[in-house]
């Protein structure tokens, strides 16, 4: 499935997180057909990863005026429902994202690293 470096065994699947609206309103479904592109990037500067690495990480954030925002509750309570099932190995989201929605100490959720896709407008599941 590229440009995918996963997906091949049937076992990974990829989720659009939850956005909202800038008013805060829920949006029903993922800005873009597929949930890809619609990032949601760091609130600083400080906290993006693979600065001057390059790879998919050097894709452009969307503008600051887009329409869309990440809905942290509702994606937060996806994130925690599928943690809490056993048979999820792991879930790849961005650094800055796992930090704010408050999963610095879940083991199952990772960073899949500067030369895989952009994980902070979808998430990736694995399971066993």
């Amino acid at each position: 499935m590229p440009p995918h470096l996963s997906h091949g065994d049937g076992r990974e699947i990829d989720l659009a997180v939850f956005f909202q609206l800038p008013d805060g309103r829920a949006m029903r479904g993922p800005p873009s057909l597929s949930g890809y592109s619609a990032f949601e990037p760091p609130r600083r500067e400080a906290e993006r990863s693979c600065v001057g690495v390059r790879g998919p990480h050097q894709q452009p954030d969307p503008p600051a005026a887009r329409p869309w925002r990440l809905d942290a509750a509702r994606t937060a309570d996806l994130i925690r429902a599928l943690s809490a099932e056993r048979r999820v190995r792991r879930i790849f989201i961005e650094p800055h994202l796992k930090r704010r929605l408050g999963f610095a100490r879940d083991g199952k959720v990772r960073f899949a690293g500067c030369q895989a896709a952009r994980h902070d407008d979808h998430l990736h599941v694995d399971f066993l």
